[in-house]
C-alpha cells in the first residue's frame, strides 16, 4: 500500500543538502539522472532560478514537488 510523505519527512531526506541545489545535486537527492532532473525543469514541474547561465532548484521548491507528486501518486 502506497503511504502519503509529509514535508517533516522530506525536510529530514534533504538535510545533508544545501538550501539551493544544482540540478545535478538535485537529481542525486531524489535519486534520478541528470537528464531526468533537467527534464523536470523544462517541463516546469520544478520551479527553479536561473543565475547567468546557471540553473538552481531551492530545498523548499524540491519539497514542493515531492509532495505534490505524492499527492497526485505519480512517480
Amino acid at each position: 500500500m502506497y503511504r502519503k510523505k509529509s514535508k517533516a519527512f522530506y525536510e529530514r531526506m534533504l538535510k545533508k543538502y544545501p538550501d539551493v541545489m544544482s540540478i545535478p545535486q538535485m537529481s542525486k537527492a531524489c535519486d534520478v539522472s541528470s537528464k531526468t532532473g533537467y527534464k523536470l525543469v523544462r517541463e516546469g514541474r520544478i520551479d527553479f532560478l536561473k543565475i547567468g547561465r546557471n540553473l538552481f532548484v531551492p530545498k523548499e521548491y524540491l519539497i514542493s514537488y515531492l509532495l505534490i507528486r505524492d499527492e497526485n501518486n505519480v512517480r
